[in-house]
């Protein structure tokens, strides 16, 4: 495996915990920390960076920066929020393994880190420090960054995407690299939502949840482990799914129940527990997460890790060795938890590969989880923290 994708797939050989220092930070530093200046509207995960969706339209990141993913002009990890170069109107902000993306008001996107694969959609493989323009999209609504891919969403509800493409990821119907968009082979219109994982990546279209790509683990949900060069239906899923979480080697989706709920369902490998639903059984079509059946708002998944928004609190399921649960513990969990301190007055939860990041309604973000790279965001590079911290 290239030795750049370690970050995201790697496991850890963490055995202690250091505490984790609450740092006190100026409202410049900390992303929405609830002081003067703008705040945080919009947030995402991914590799060992998050970004944040300031409310004056700029981006803020902090974390891991080995390939310029932080957009700040540097290859420098920070720890604590600096803001993205040249970004004055987003709208919407998504990061992938190594790289991050930005929509803005004008309809263009935006994109900056790691380059190798084309993800920047630039027409090159260049790394860049700093943002450049996505070549040929003009009217994007959504983005969404996946390990070495990046797709966007179109105001015309058409999806297309481009980057690595080794396992068919891009949906062209090809395995053939892109450094500039494709079109995803029949997602025309009536898309509503497009999720890159990392090497998979799905999508709805008319409340019905399709994917494509990597499926060694069942993720792309049609019941078998092959590979799929163009989106395919996931099976057991009605049509009133209203989106989906894609991950590494596991994907969930948010759907209507007959009910009328918004329930939660996963599906893919569940090695460590990361489909919720009681045990590490994989399935290679959805299956429903415990306790989640009513008031599921929203889902992220990451390496082995779920996390979703119920009811205004914030619950993570999965992998645990760096805390990334945020139960106080190094325990993985085979269903939802609750992250401590936030059982309500969340927004969204955003997952990375070995921690976790939430978006509260108030105002400001809450990290826990892995700490290497400066990825809580609160001055630190502790080991790990089990708990949320600012």
């Amino acid at each position: 495996m290239h030795a750049r994708r370690s970050l995201a797939l790697r496991g850890a050989l963490v055995l202690s915990l250091t505490a984790s220092a609450l740092v006190t930070l100026s409202a410049t530093q900390a992303a929405g920390s609830g002081g003067a200046g703008p705040q945080a509207i919009g947030l995402s995960a991914g590799g060992g960076t998050a970004c944040a969706l300031m409310s004056n339209h700029t981006v803020e990141c902090w974390g891991f920066n080995s390939r310029g993913q932080l957009g700040n002009g540097t290859a420098k990890n920070s720890a604590v929020p600096v803001r993205v170069q040249g970004i004055t109107n987003a709208v919407q902000v998504s990061v992938g393994s190594f790289h991050a993306c930005a929509v803005l008001s004008t309809g263009r996107i935006r994109c900056w880190g790691d380059n190798q694969d084309g993800q920047l959609g630039d027409g090159t493989r260049v790394d860049r420090h700093v943002p450049v323009t996505v070549h040929g999209i003009v009217h994007a609504t959504r983005v969404s960054g996946g390990g070495f891919h990046t797709c966007a969403l179109l105001a015309s509800g058409g999806a297309k995407c481009w980057g690595a493409n080794r396992h068919g990821q891009l949906g062209d119907g090809t395995t053939t690299q892109r450094h500039v968009p494709t079109q995803v082979a029949g997602l025309l219109q009536h898309v509503s939502s497009v999720s890159a994982g990392l090497s998979d990546t799905c999508a709805v279209q008319s409340g019905i949840a399709k994917c494509w790509g990597d499926n060694a683990g069942g993720q792309v949900g049609d019941g078998t482990t092959a590979d799929r060069h163009a989106p395919r239906r996931v099976r057991v899923l009605s049509d009133r799914t209203l989106t989906v979480g894609v991950g590494v080697l596991e994907s969930c989706a948010v759907e209507i129940s007959a009910a009328g709920q918004r329930a939660l369902l996963c599906w893919g490998l569940d090695r460590f527990g990361a489909l919720g639903h009681g045990s590490t059984m994989s399935s290679r079509v959805p299956v429903q997460v415990v306790g989640m059946k009513a008031s599921v708002a929203s889902v992220s998944v990451n390496d082995h890790l779920a996390c979703a928004v119920r009811a205004g609190a914030a619950k993570c399921w999965g992998v645990n060795y760096s805390g990334q649960i945020g139960d106080g513990t190094n325990r993985e969990r085979h269903t939802p938890v609750q992250v401590l301190g936030l059982a309500s007055g969340v927004r969204k939860v955003a997952a990375g590969p070995s921690w976790a990041c939430a978006l509260m309604v108030a105002g400001g973000v809450r990290c826990w989880g892995e700490d290497f790279q400066g990825q809580l965001g609160n001055g630190s590079t502790e080991v790990q923290s089990r708990v949320p911290v600012k």
